[in-house]
């Protein structure tokens, strides 16, 4: 593979909100192969950067939640398209849990309102020794 068409390729996977790394694993799968992912869905960060007090907090939520209903019915549609589901409801950050196939990953690349998706992984220890007591983690 030329230096071209990797940089090519890269480019691709960002403007399709899907890194390249795993743009590379979703490669190597079958469109209706499933896995689950994170998807990152656009959501109003506006807000105070300073502490805000539990209502507050509250409320900011309440406001992203809100924001994000369209985004949600589009997604959906898309799962049930794809052999996909939910796995939970839609987080403080703008992440939804879901499992989907490769097929469906690539399609809700496609949508407006997701910022990008991301691959769930296991988040283990890399060896059982510690530095100051700290363990040193990674992806499998």
């Amino acid at each position: 593979m030329s230096i071209r068409e990797r940089r090519r390729r890269r480019t691709s996977a960002r403007a399709s909100k899907i890194s390249t790394a795993f743009e590379q694993r979703l490669s190597g799968m079958g469109e209706h192969d499933q896995l689950q992912v994170l998807i990152m869905v656009n959501a109003s960060s506006e807000g105070p950067a300073q502490r805000q007090s539990r209502r507050q907090r509250a409320e900011a939520i309440q406001s992203m939640h809100s924001a994000t209903d369209g985004a949600l019915d589009a997604i959906d549609a898309v799962l049930n398209q794809n052999e996909g589901q939910r796995l939970g409801q839609i987080g403080t950050l703008g992440t939804l849990p879901a499992t989907v196939t490769v097929q469906g990953v690539r399609a809700l690349a496609a949508l407006p309102d997701v910022r990008t998706i991301l691959e769930n992984q296991d988040v283990t220890p890399l060896d059982e020794s510690t530095r100051e007591g700290t363990r040193v983690y990674g992806a499998r």
